[in-house]
């Protein structure tokens, strides 16, 4: 797929290149090119021109556009952000690339489109195409990208500000036929409010106000003053673009005039308008005279009454309702594109195989095993640039946003960070959801917008990571029911391919695992696992005694479960050891943190093996001194920071699975010191307690 594109090496356009660019070409045309200010940049037009020059010396006017292969557009407004019109595009499945303007800042947003055509076009087709996109921003695209020689800065100027440089994937914008219900016309006002009368008017409103209203003997100049004249020629001229319509509607307002002449006055003045387009009047000189003359705005409910179907229609859109006054309906359609006019993408890695860019990598395991920890393994190797568990070299050094839900952020989260060697001025950590004076929990689905705005302002980010997924899904959802977590993880899997931001995620394993596959040790639903592209199973080893005999180490397995995105990863491998940081500041206390030590080993198991292992493992006898011993490492978390309420101790085992029998046994087992201050009994570990790492 090429993109015909004619450049222009400066404003003066006296001479003309012609391109045939792939997409990837264009846009790095776009983003590359470079000048000490806007005036110096080169321009660009979707368009083949003939070789004719003006009488400015000039290729770009509109009597010399011979075909159109796309069409430009331009936003200046500053209310509508880069992202929030990339988001429009994209939701539009239209192709197109959209740039930031030379002009542009974060607080005062400028950008351009370009939008190819399956095929050239005749010109008289860009006014068309070019409403189909002012109606998806409901009417704020600016006037002058309905001007069909109209052509337009690229590149960036060399002072520091942002440039940006984006495809979408979609349909050709003339192939969308459905867009022409919802396309927008020039504004009037020249001021750029949008509203919705003017929606309402469109070029009918002002058409109507220049034939019946607008005068020809009573203007600040005199008709007969040639200056008054071309000043309102030049203004209809402007406010439509120059097609045969405007033309006519000049034509009919100048026989107002004794001294109308056809063939001398209109027709070669039209021409001179096209070879040289007015910048300085516009539709807001013709509807400040329209309301003079009138002595008012009176005038349009004439229109109004006439057009009164057109009218309700157009506000009935704006407003959400119909003519009538009840809410619309909500259209639904299908959207769909052809392959063809996809343009393909390689797969981008953080770490390849395990985490990429746009993509939701889950992770599980039965708890005590470290899955926290290996995340934040990975959040050190991201934010300080360090080799990867298995020896791939480092990605450059960026930032994550982390989502924990289950672990104190001065007193865990934090220690554990520095101890993996984690760059903590490039951790950023979601704690509530602040709602006027209210504070609740971060919602999946509520609060993702809020999430990519964070990401976007942040600049850099690379990684979400979320402990665990269920706590942000709400109290009500269902994780054995595939339609209630799809729902949930859908929209989290799109805005990770949205923003190229990879998202880990920690999961529960299933309960009661019978099959010994992988796969099937994800929570609850295979939704989950279905959502994300990329799962891992942390698993114990396990190794023959001399007596023949299956025993669990000290070593745990990462194991590559799910690679819809690669090949299978090899298996590796680590164990949990406990390091000192620092000494607390207020308590003089050592700070003892656990920290994922990989080994750097492949290990000679797949996932599917490794599982398998440790379910056989499970026979009668063995499977209760193991729920013992994951109910002791549990309680020796719950508790390794300090006295806990024993009512949260006693919820925290039953959620896991466990009876009240077999916590009374571990209690025992541990030595777990019963107190009872102010009323309320907890629980903490005796000062040699020895907790069996399984």
């Amino acid at each position: 797929m090429t993109i015909c594109v004619t450049l222009f090496e400066d404003v003066s356009a006296s001479t003309a290149k012609v391109c045939d660019f792939t997409p990837q070409e264009l846009r790095d045309l776009v983003f590359q090119t470079t000048a000490l200010g806007k005036t110096r940049l080169p321009l660009l037009k979707l368009a083949a021109y003939g070789s004719v020059l003006s009488i400015n010396g000039s290729l770009r006017y509109d009597d010399n556009v011979k075909e159109i292969h796309g069409i430009e557009i331009d936003y200046d407004l500053e209310r509508i952000s880069f992202d929030k019109a990339l988001k429009t595009l994209q939701k539009a499945r239209l192709l197109a690339l959209l740039y930031t303007s030379p002009s542009h800042t974060e607080a005062k947003p400028r950008w351009r489109i370009l939008l190819p055509s399956s095929k050239a076009l005749p010109p008289a087709r860009r006014r068309q195409l070019a409403a189909r996109v002012n109606g998806l921003f409901l009417g704020e695209i600016g006037p002058e990208s309905f001007v069909l020689s109209q052509s337009f800065y690229y590149g960036k100027i060399k002072e520091g500000r942002e440039h940006r440089a984006e495809w979408t994937a979609g349909d050709f914008i003339d192939l969308r036929d459905d867009l022409d219900e919802d396309a927008v016309y020039p504004k009037i006002a020249a001021n750029g409010a949008v509203s919705a009368e003017q929606l309402a008017r469109d070029p009918d409103l002002l058409e109507y106000g220049i034939r019946e209203i607008l005068p020809n003997n009573d203007l600040p100049y005199e008709t007969a003053d040639h200056r008054g004249w071309n000043d309102f020629g030049m203004a209809i001229h402007a406010s439509f673009g120059g097609s045969p319509q405007g033309s006519e509607i000049f034509d009919v307002w100048s026989r107002k005039s004794s001294k109308y002449n056809r063939k001398v006055n209109t027709g070669k003045r039209w021409q001179h308008y096209n070879r040289s387009p007015a910048n300085r009047v516009g539709a807001g000189k013709l509807m400040r005279e329209i309301n003079r003359t009138f002595g008012g705005y009176g005038w349009k409910d004439d229109f109004y009454k006439e057009h009164d179907a057109k009218a309700a229609k157009i506000l009935g859109k704006l407003n959400g309702h119909d003519k009538t006054g009840k809410d619309k309906a909500e259209k639904e359609e299908l959207l769909w594109v052809n392959a063809a006019n996809v343009i393909p993408r390689a797969q981008e890695w953080l770490w390849f195989g395990h985490l990429g860019k746009g993509v939701l990598e889950l992770i599980t395991g039965i708890p005590g095993l470290g899955k926290s920890q290996v995340q934040i393994s990975l959040i050190a190797c991201v934010t300080a640039g360090l080799t990867w568990p298995d020896g791939t070299p480092p990605c450059t050094p960026a930032k994550v946003i982390m989502l924990t839900a289950e672990d104190s952020i001065d007193r865990t989260v934090v220690p554990r960070l520095i101890a993996a060697g984690a760059n903590l001025a490039n951790v950023v950590i979601v704690k509530m959801i602040r709602t006027d004076k209210k504070k609740r929990h971060f919602l999946l689905t509520e609060d993702l917008e809020k999430l990519e705005k964070l990401a976007h302002d942040l600049g850099s980010v690379v990684l979400i990571t979320i402990d665990p997924i269920t706590a942000y899904m709400g109290g009500r959802v269902d994780s054995h029911k595939a339609t209630e977590v799809r729902s949930q993880l859908n929209p989290l899997q799109e805005f990770s391919d949205r923003t190229g931001i990879a998202v880990s995620a920690v999961t529960h394993p299933a309960k009661n695992v019978i099959s010994q596959k992988a796969i099937d040790f994800f929570i609850g639903s295979q939704a989950f696992i279905a959502a994300g592209r990329i799962g891992h199973v942390c698993t114990p080893e396990y190794k023959d005694d001399e007596d023949g005999s299956s025993i669990r180490t000290d070593t745990v397995l990462f194991t590559h479960a799910k690679h819809s995105l690669s090949k299978s990863m090899p298996t590796l491998a680590y164990s949990i050891e406990e390091v000192r940081i620092k000494d607390d500041t207020v308590s003089g206390l050592p700070i003892l943190v656990p920290r994922v030590a990989w080994t750097g080993e492949i290990i000679d198991i797949t996932a599917d093996e490794a599982v398998a292992a440790s379910i056989s493992h499970d026979a009668p006898a063995a499977k209760q001194n193991r729920d013992q011993d994951r109910l002791q490492n549990l309680l020796g978390e719950l508790l390794r920071e300090g006295p806990k309420p024993a009512k949260e101790c006693e919820e925290a085992s039953l959620a896991h699975g466990f009876t009240e029998k077999q916590l009374r046994k571990a209690r025992e087992k541990v030595g777990i010191k019963t107190t009872k201050e102010n009323g309320v009994w907890t629980w903490s570990l005796p000062l040699d307690a020895q907790i069996k790492k399984r």
